[in-house]
């Protein structure tokens, strides 16, 4: 299947499925399971760290609809957390998981040439030179991530350390890391980016 025809049924799916009823979202994430299952142990494996990097995700999106949505107590006599806010955050998260799961399935089985070059090719519908700001961002971002994940490791634990001492001292930790960062940007040798152009899917490749 031509890149971009995944990449378009990934965000046509992604839209259904944010607009689309319990039903849908069941049907999907069941789909996206057995997916998942039968593509191989990398899929699996990267699934996996993305929804274990978003569980402060998941606990903020809880704790925003059970405490700020109105409706039935949880508890008697407390106006919060409430039974609706709860349901409504569950149902929020259980959407952005299965969207975690077409997310791995879409990374691991379409190589990163071919995924910018889709999103260049989509992105060119835009005028003013968007589609090449885009895909070389993409592309910059997707060489230089791996590198500083370490490191970033390393200093995101010294930062919560400090923290953890001395709360006052977050904005100064914080500082630090992005400090870091901007330090392994400025050595990182200039080099020349090549943006893969895929042309565009055939009719018959639409039909697959």
């Amino acid at each position: 299947m031509h890149p971009v025809i995944t990449i378009l049924g990934f965000i046509v799916w992604s839209g259904f499925l944010s607009r689309g009823s319990p039903e849908v979202l069941a049907a999907s994430a069941g789909a996206a399971g057995v997916a998942l299952t039968i593509s191989g142990r990398a899929s699996f494996e990267l699934a996996c760290r993305l929804l274990l990097r978003l569980r402060w995700l998941w606990f903020s999106i809880v704790m925003l609809y059970a405490f700020f949505t109105p409706g039935q107590a949880i508890i008697q006599d407390w106006e919060v957390p409430s039974v609706d806010g709860l349901y409504a955050g569950t149902y929020r998260i259980a959407l952005l998981i299965v969207t975690v799961l077409l997310v791995s399935l879409l990374v691991t089985h379409t190589p990163r040439d071919e995924l910018i070059g889709a999103i260049y090719r989509l992105a060119k519908w835009f005028p003013g030179g968007f589609a090449e700001r885009v895909a070389v961002r993409i592309q910059l971002v997707l060489e230089v991530l791996p590198a500083l994940e370490d490191m970033l490791r390393i200093r995101v634990n010294e930062w919560a350390r400090i923290v953890w001492r001395s709360p006052l001292r977050a904005g100064e930790a914080l500082a630090s890391v992005f400090e870091s960062v901007m330090k392994c940007a400025e050595a990182a040798p200039i080099k020349r980016v090549r943006i893969p152009d895929l042309g565009s899917p055939s009719v018959l490749q639409w039909g697959v």
